[in-house]
């Protein structure tokens, strides 16, 4: 068991079933806190140099996050407002 179990940027790496199954199974080890840092929404992203491990698979949004009793926190500022964030070559 943890106390607390930090899940960065792994997400929009799985389909939305896997996702959901990494979750449940995080929530039974940790003891106090389950953290994820995902995207927002669905960003398209090929895999990298042959890495299919890059390939974006799934978007998540805030209200997914509530409803699985989770408190929701932003970072970049809102984002709507995020228009002039860099552009990486991967990006589809």
């Amino acid at each position: 068991m943890f106390d607390t179990i930090l899940l960065l940027d792994v997400l929009e790496h799985l389909t939305k079933e896997d996702g959901e199954k990494i979750i449940r199974c995080l929530e039974e080890i940790a003891r106090k806190q389950v953290i994820i840092l995902t995207t927002v929404g669905f960003i398209p992203q090929r895999s990298l140099h042959g890495n299919i491990f890059q390939e974006h698979k799934s978007g998540w949004v805030p209200k997914e996050f509530k409803k699985l009793g989770y408190k929701v926190r932003g970072i970049n500022g809102l984002y709507f407002l995020r228009v002039n964030m860099p552009k990486f070559d991967f990006l589809v």
